[in-house]
């Protein structure tokens, strides 16, 4: 039997940081004017 390691079971892809999330809403907040109309 095999055991998964965490790095094994990373989501590629998916897994989005925190600090990525939080820049790209710093960015939409500073420039609302170009996200109007975009499925974010």
């Amino acid at each position: 039997m095999t055991q998964n390691s965490v790095k094994a079971m990373e989501k590629t892809g998916h897994a989005i940081s925190r600090k990525s999330v939080a820049a790209f809403m710093a960015t939409v907040i500073q420039n609302p004017k170009n996200h109007i109309n975009e499925n974010l």
